[in-house]
């Protein structure tokens, strides 16, 4: 918010229901409120001490030093009955429901309508919930803690949906760290690394998962010792957020440094797809396509000319296709229809690069095996230029001497152009 604020608010943009420093920033803190309301001095509240304040706020006799302190002290005051009487004309929604973290988002629903009387183009709001450091009996107390973020946060959208704030409030969830692949002796866990979180909001891309599903195996290929490796970076997930809160990419870069393109090993995009776009998905223009093996005049051109009936083929495993785009983009999908497509499945492992030189894996996918038409799998809307296609065979289901055998018949790229 240091890059984001104009200097006219009323407030700090910046607002904590719960007791943190995450919200701080080089030249501003957040302000810190209840779900009760503004209580900049909340002892005021009682008649004896208001008064006694009061009467010390209207002596004139005190030294230039007491003096300063007093119309600092009286700034604070007014601070607190401005801010008051525009919250005031917010009352509580009721709908959301009354617990301790119903309350605050009660709380966050009410400064949200208020944004325009505080002169706030943005606002950031920090909302809590403890209990899920469970190191023993984890499944019946997360159970119950889910049940309840369910209820509120469920409850906070429809709210914004009644008002036509939808659009304009994205809810996150964010957490220290993870939790171990298996349990402990206790039926709980203990501290890990990589997590999952939960984005809600009329601008997200939602109905899914972003990110590959892991082994739940220790010591598998997605975990060091007990613990998950991240497969996705924290700093991308903040990015993504910060810039459809309308950070450019060189503000992105100088908060989060180690995405700039410019680093060695850089990522191959900023940021994920799971917040809206002025982008529209379109079928990708296909510049080039290669192959690490083609049987006789079954070339890799084969699979983007247009024509069902020809297609690539190739047979052994490990056998690599590699498309490159006219351009860069985010690209959304990639469909491929294959013959014998209705009768086997297909295995095949999908990377991208920026360079075509460096490619990253981003997952093993199996055709479904009952259709010859195209068929199509998310790629997540990472940025890149070039996928590579690691085919690995079939299962065909009577003759295993055709089960190295691979092809594809037409191929398509979507993405966000």
């Amino acid at each position: 918010m240091d890059v984001l604020a104009t200097g006219s608010e009323l407030v700090s943009p910046t607002m904590g229901l719960s007791g943190n420093e995450w919200l701080n920033g080089q030249t501003g803190s957040e302000l810190k409120l209840s779900s009760e309301g503004i209580r900049a001095m909340s002892p005021l509240s009682v008649n004896s001490v208001n008064n006694n304040v009061t009467k010390l706020l209207a002596d004139n006799n005190t030294s230039v030093f007491g003096q300063a302190y007093l119309d600092r002290f009286q700034e604070i005051y007014d601070f607190q009955d401005t801010l008051t009487g525009i919250l005031d004309q917010y009352p509580a929604d009721e709908s959301i429901p009354s617990s301790y973290l119903g309350g605050q988002f009660r709380m966050v629903k009410r400064l949200i309508q208020a944004s325009t009387q505080l002169n706030q183009g943005r606002q950031v709001y920090f909302v809590s919930m403890g209990g899920f450091d469970n190191h023993s009996n984890q499944r019946g107390k997360h159970d119950s803690l889910l049940a309840q973020i369910d209820s509120v946060v469920s409850a906070f959208y429809a709210s914004l949906q009644a008002d036509g704030l939808e659009e304009s409030v994205v809810t996150f969830t964010m957490s220290d760290f993870g939790r171990t692949i298996e349990n402990n002796s206790n039926q709980g866990t203990d501290h890990g690394w990589g997590s999952n979180q939960i984005v809600v909001g009329g601008p997200v891309n939602g109905g899914k998962a972003y990110g590959r599903y892991p082994e739940f195996i220790r010591d598998g290929q997605d975990a060091w010792g007990n613990k998950f490796i991240p497969g996705i970076a924290s700093e991308q997930y903040a990015a993504t957020l910060c810039k459809w809160f309308g950070l450019s990419d060189t503000a992105v870069d100088y908060i989060f440094p180690i995405l700039s393109p410019d680093r060695e090993n850089a990522f191959t995009s900023r940021y994920l797809s799971f917040l809206g776009s002025d982008r529209v998905e379109q079928t990708l223009t296909i510049d080039s396509v290669s192959a690490s093996q083609s049987s006789r005049d079954r070339t890799p051109e084969k699979a983007i000319d247009g024509d069902i009936a020809t297609k690539w083929v190739a047979q052994g495993t490990g056998i690599t296709f590699d498309i490159t785009l006219a351009a860069s983009a985010s690209l959304t999908q990639i469909l491929w229809s294959q013959a014998k497509g209705d009768v086997r499945q297909y295995f095949v492992d999908i990377a991208i690069s920026s360079d075509g030189i460096n490619f990253t894996p981003l997952k093993s996918v199996s055709s479904p095996g009952d259709t010859k038409d195209l068929v199509g799998f998310d790629l997540e809307g990472v940025e890149a230029q070039h996928i590579r296609l690691t085919c690995n065979g079939n299962n065909d289901p009577l003759r295993s001497d055709l089960r190295t055998w691979n092809n594809f018949q037409e191929i398509q790229v979507k993405g966000l152009a």
